[in-house]
C-alpha cells in the first residue's frame, strides 16, 4: 500500500488534494460566517442570541452524547479500516479487545459532527417556534448590527466545529511525525512520510487553517478525550508517551535477551517509567500482558514475537512471571513493572540472561556471589521481590528454583548415602569434638568440609553460600531440639533428604 493510498483511506476515500482541502476548509469558515452574519442581521439582536444558544446547546449536547453513541459503531468496519493501515493493528485488537475504547475514541470527532449537524436541523423547528414570542417593544429598538455580530459569532462557531476533525487530525498526525522523529532519532516510514509530505504538512502549515486549528482544538481535543478505568486519555498529551514506549520496546527486540547490555537495561527503566506517566499503558498494559502470558505459556507467539526460551530448569521463573501478568491490573500494575524492571535489570548484572538462550549452568549462575554486591542472584532478587506482595508468586518461584537445584543435585536418599557418607561422617566428628561453642566457630570449622565433598561431587559453590548451608544445617538441628552430643549420622542425613526433596529450603546470601 503507497502513501496517495493510505491518505484515501485516511480522508474517508476522496481522491482529492490537500490544496482542495485547505480550500475547502477556508470556505467553509468563510461561508458560514457571512451567512451567519447575514441572519444574524436579518433577525436582529434577541432573536440571532436565541439561535446563538441553540448552537451552544447543540455543541454541548453532542460533546457529551458522541462518547457514548461512537461505541456503537460497528467493530469491525474498525478493524477493517486498521488492517487496510497495518494487519497488526487489527491482530492486536483480537488479542487486546480493551483497545477498541481507543478505536471509539479516534472516531468520536466524526460521531460528534454528525450529531451537531442533525441537533442544528432538529434544533431549528424549537427555534421557529420559540421566535415567534420575541417580539420588540414599541420604541425599543432592534439593534440589527448587534444582530450580525452575533450571528457572525454563531457562523464562525459553526465552522470551527465542522473543521474540528480535519485540522485536529492533521494536527495529531503533525504532532506524531514530529514525536517520532525526536523519540527515535529516525525518519518515519516512507508510507507515513508520504502521506505527512502531501496532506498534512500543508494543512498544518497554512497561516488560515494554522488559526483554525487554534480556534477549533479545544473542540477537537474535548471529543477525541475519553475514560479509560476511570481516568481521563487524552491523546495529545500521551502521544510521546506511546512512542517512548515504541521506541524502547524496538531495542529491547532488536537483541536476544541473553546478549542485553546497558542500552537495554537503559530501555527497561525507561519503559517502566512510562507507568507511572501514563493514564492509557497501565490501564491497557494488564490487558496486553494477559494476552501476552496466555500466548508464550502455550509456546505461541504474540504479535509476531516468539516466547523467550530457557534452560529447563528456569522455565519456573518465566511460568512465575506469566502468572503475574495474567493476575495484574491496573491498580497494581505501576507498581509491578518497576519490579519486574528492576528483576530484568538485576537479570542483566548477575548475566542470568544468558539462561533465557536455553543453555548455561542454573546453579553456579544464581549462586555466584557478585563482588559488586556481596551477594547471589537469588538472594539479591529475593530482597527485591519482599518490596512488592503481588510479586510473591516470583518470588516463592525463586526459591523454588534454589530448592530444585539442589534437591536435583543432593538426588534421592541412596544418591546421598552413597556419596556423601564421607561428608555427614565429617560434620558429625567435627560438630562432637570442636572446641568453640558460638554457631560461628562452629560454621567455620563445618565449612571447608563441605565444600571439599560438595567439588568431589561436581557442586562448586562459594564459600558464602556454603557457610549459610553449614548455619542452615545447625538450625535444623536446633528446631528439631537435637543436641549436639546427641546427634547422629541419620539426624544429618535425615536434613540432606528433606532438602532432596524440596521440603526445605536453603536460604542463599
Amino acid at each position: 500500500m503507497n502513501g496517495k493510498t493510505i491518505a484515501s483511506v485516511i480522508i474517508g476515500g476522496l481522491s482529492i488534494s490537500a490544496e482542495t482541502i485547505i480550500s475547502i476548509i477556508i470556505g467553509i469558515v468563510l461561508i458560514s460566517t457571512a451567512v451567519g452574519a447575514f441572519l444574524g442581521f436579518a433577525r436582529r439582536w434577541k432573536k440571532s442570541l436565541l439561535r446563538f444558544g441553540f448552537v451552544a446547546v447543540e455543541l454541548v449536547s453532542a460533546i457529551m452524547l458522541s462518547g457514548k453513541i461512537s461505541t456503537y459503531v460497528p467493530a469491525d468496519a474498525i478493524v477493517d479500516f486498521l488492517n487496510k493501515i497495518n494487519p497488526m493493528f487489527g491482530d492486536l485488537i483480537a488479542n487486546v479487545p480493551s483497545l477498541m475504547s481507543l478505536a471509539f475514541g479516534l472516531v468520536r470527532p466524526i460521531v460528534f459532527i454528525l450529531l451537531f449537524i442533525a441537533g442544528d436541523i432538529a434544533s431549528l423547528v424549537l427555534y421557529f417556534i420559540c421566535s415567534l414570542f420575541i417580539g420588540y417593544r414599541q420604541n425599543e429598538r432592534d439593534y440589527p448590527m448587534a444582530g450580525m455580530l452575533i450571528g457572525a459569532l454563531q457562523g464562525i462557531l459553526v465552522a470551527l466545529v465542522l473543521i474540528s476533525p480535519v485540522v485536529g487530525y492533521a494536527s495529531l498526525a503533525d504532532q506524531t511525525v514530529a514525536s517520532y522523529k525526536s523519540i527515535t532519532g529516525e525518519e518515519v516510514p516512507q508510507k507515513i512520510a508520504d502521506v505527512h509530505e502531501e496532506y498534512v504538512k500543508p494543512i498544518k502549515n497554512h497561516p488560515l487553517v494554522s488559526l483554525a486549528n487554534t480556534l477549533s482544538e479545544p473542540i477537537f481535543n474535548a471529543v477525541v478525550t475519553f475514560d479509560v478505568g476511570g481516568e481521563t486519555f487524552k491523546p495529545n498529551e500521551e502521544l510521546h508517551i506511546l512512542l517512548a514506549g515504541f521506541q524502547n520496546v524496538r531495542i529491547l527486540a532488536a537483541k536476544s535477551p541473553e546478549s542485553y547490555g546497558a542500552a537495554e537495561k537503559e530501555a527497561i527503566s525507561n519503559i517502566t517509567s512510562l507507568f507511572d506517566e501514563s493514564v492509557l499503558v497501565p490501564n491497557l498494559g494488564a490487558e496486553v500482558l494477559a494476552a501476552l502470558a496466555n500466548k508464550w505459556s502455550a509456546g505461541e507467539s504474540f504479535l509476531g514475537i516468539a516466547p523467550p526460551t530457557a534452560a529447563d530448569e528456569f522455565d519456573i521463573i518465566l511460568d512465575s512471571l506469566y502468572t503475574i501478568f495474567r493476575t495484574s491490573t491496573a491498580d497494581t500494575l505501576r507498581q509491578d513493572m518497576v519490579t519486574i524492571g528492576d528483576f530484568l535489570i538485576l537479570m542483566v548484572d548477575y548475566d542470568v540472561t544468558e539462561l533465557l538462550g536455553g543453555e548455561g549452568d542454573v546453579l553456579a549462575m544464581i549462586t555466584t556471589v557478585n563482588p559488586g554486591t556481596g551477594k547471589t542472584f537469588i538472594r539479591a532478587a529475593i530482597e527485591l521481590l519482599d518490596s512488592n506482595p503481588h510479586m510473591a508468586v516470583l518470588r516463592t518461584g525463586i526459591t523454588r528454583l534454589s530448592a530444585n537445584l539442589f534437591g536435583n543435585q543432593l538426588g534421592t536418599p541412596a544418591d546421598i548415602r552413597e556419596n556423601y557418607g564421607d561428608m555427614v561422617t565429617s560434620v558429625v566428628d567435627i560438630l562432637k569434638n570442636i572446641e568453640g561453642d558460638t554457631n560461628e566457630e562452629k560454621i567455620e570449622a563445618l565449612t571447608p568440609t563441605i565444600k571439599d565433598e560438595l567439588k568431589k561431587n561436581d557442586i562448586d559453590l562459594s564459600p558464602e553460600i556454603v557457610d549459610e548451608a553449614s548455619r542452615f544445617l545447625l538450625e535444623e538441628l536446633e528446631k528439631n531440639d537435637i543436641t549436639i552430643a546427641d546427634m547422629t549420622e541419620e539426624d544429618v542425613y535425615d536434613i540432606l533428604d528433606r532438602i532432596a526433596a524440596g521440603e526445605i529450603e536453603i536460604p542463599i546470601p
